[in-house]
């Protein structure tokens, strides 16, 4: 092998070694409180009202345990992540939300009709 043909193979390995490092996409963290607030449409105060009575309902785990399977989603201990940023973020949970409203899975909380996945995401938000 000559030193040009080395250079190349050289150059091209780098190259393969380096791509999965830059296709990699880091997920943004979204906290739980801007989760509820994007889902619900609702203020803080109103979130930490409705999340204080979902929070006696049931537990954190529990809610922890409804939130849904969403594509593209990760949900982590202190909120969720997305690959494909926030805007896919906020359109997945309202459509998850007005699916829910569609099969009856919703609660009332304070006078209020809320899905399940809005009631968890508002006690968690004040967990």
């Amino acid at each position: 092998m000559n030193r040009r043909e080395l250079l190349k193979t050289g150059a091209a390995c780098g190259l393969l070694l380096a791509l999965p490092l830059g296709c990699q996409q880091t997920l943004r963290l979204h906290d739980w409180n801007t989760l509820a607030k994007w889902t619900t449409g609702l203020n803080t105060d109103q979130v930490k009202a409705l999340g204080k009575s979902a929070a006696a309902l049931q537990a954190a785990p529990q809610w922890r345990g409804e939130l849904p399977d969403l594509p593209m989603v990760n949900w982590l201990q202190e909120g969720a992540g997305s690959a494909a940023g926030p805007e896919s973020l906020k359109h997945a949970l309202g459509s998850e939300s007005r699916q829910q409203f569609a099969s009856n899975q919703s609660v009332i909380l304070d006078g209020w009709v809320i899905s399940r996945l809005e009631a968890a995401l508002c006690a968690l938000a004040v967990t």
